[in-house]
């Protein structure tokens, strides 16, 4: 009698935790704005893509070869003689594959002395606008999103952006920044107008 209720018991606990485990590890996609992106990496820079070290065992990373081409945060130079890492094909949200020749603006963080991917984007996909935001952020301020990406409104602190881009539009979104007024407070700016 107490056999079969400690089974049933450890079966439950088991797949309670099997249940939890995919809770902690499953892909959640982060809608973030490249302010927040830039403020929380270490390094932002731009590469091409030289190849995969480490081929056939690339199931949990990816150990790139990169020539680095520009550096806009941290201390990557053109001389830049390593590996950057990204997901493989065994993380939750896939992997992050960087295709040989192609040149890309990766934000990356510092893990344990490796640089790790944290976004990356195809160059063809980035305008000057863009790279020339990167002097312009303020990472005092902060933006404050809900996980869906919404920016929050209402907030009352000085050092946030919190109610919504001014004008709705993609092009507002990806051309504002949060950034520190006369007053000391932060509140959007536009970069240059859309159009």
């Amino acid at each position: 009698m107490i056999k079969p209720l400690l089974k049933m018991i450890l079966l439950n606990v088991i797949l309670m935790l099997c249940f939890q485990i995919k809770e902690i590890f499953s892909c959640q996609p982060r809608v973030s704005h490249r302010q927040q992106l830039y403020c929380s990496s270490n390094y932002v820079f731009q590469v091409q893509a030289e190849g995969v070290d480490n081929k056939g065992d690339d199931l949990f990373e990816r150990n790139y070869r990169v020539s680095v081409i520009d550096s806009y945060k941290g201390r990557i130079g053109t001389d830049f003689n390593g590996t950057i890492t990204g997901n493989g094909y065994f993380m939750s949200c896939g992997p992050q594959i960087l295709d040989k020749g192609f040149k890309y603006l990766i934000y990356a963080y510092n893990l344990h002395g490796s640089i790790r991917i944290r976004e990356f984007y195809n160059m063809t996909d980035i305008k000057k606008t863009d790279i020339d935001l990167f002097r312009k952020y303020d990472c005092f301020c902060q933006i404050v999103t809900k996980k869906n990406g919404v920016i929050l409104r209402n907030l009352r602190q000085g050092n946030t952006c919190s109610s919504p881009i001014p004008s709705g539009t993609t092009c507002s979104y990806r051309k504002s920044y949060c950034r520190r007024n006369k007053q000391g407070a932060c509140e959007w700016a536009l970069h240059s107008q859309c159009g």
